[in-house]
């Protein structure tokens, strides 16, 4: 019976070939960090494998493409780049999934001034299955920013980002 149960347990969690998948994904990301609203298109992937069937494990990076900042009184432009890990359920019309990203940098620029941003952020994501392999998704991202330019910033000082995506599972 052990010998069953061993087998069993190795046989859901074991990882093969055809659990593998690779989903690009393009999108738009529209977010507020103070007085600062941001928003752009972004191009980003993510790839993993299935465990037990229903749930998936993988890495997840984005890179905002072009995006713009606005404050008061003034315009200007604003990169991101994420790399994180991601956790979620893969239901056959739903997906969703959390998300811990290690690395989250961004930077705002306004004339010849540019502020580099250092944070991690976490992720809550919900795709639904449009066409088959298409995904359209909706993501909340939470960063919390440890550094701004050469300062070290306050717990509190986040930067609250929603995500609209179409991704490709391949």
């Amino acid at each position: 019976m052990k010998k069953l149960l061993a087998l069993l347990f190795v046989g859901m969690f074991s990882l093969n070939a055809h659990a593998l998948f690779l989903e690009p994904y393009v999108g738009y990301e529209r977010g507020v960090y103070g007085l600062t609203d941001h928003s752009g298109t972004l191009v980003g992937g993510r790839i993993g494998t299935e465990i037990a069937v229903l749930f998936f494990v993988g890495a997840d990076v984005m890179m905002l493409a072009s995006g713009t900042a606005d404050t008061i009184g003034a315009s200007g432009d604003m990169s991101r780049s994420t790399m994180g890990l991601v956790f979620g359920v893969d239901l056959p019309l739903v997906k969703a999934w959390v998300g811990y990203n290690f690395q989250d940098n961004f930077s705002f620029t306004y004339g010849n001034t540019t502020t580099d941003y250092e944070s991690t952020s976490q992720k809550v994501g919900v795709g639904f299955t449009v066409f088959p392999m298409i995904s359209a998704n909706l993501e909340y991202i939470n960063s919390e920013i440890s550094k701004a330019g050469t300062t070290t910033v306050g717990l509190d000082s986040n930067l609250g980002t929603y995500l609209l995506s179409l991704s490709f599972t391949l």
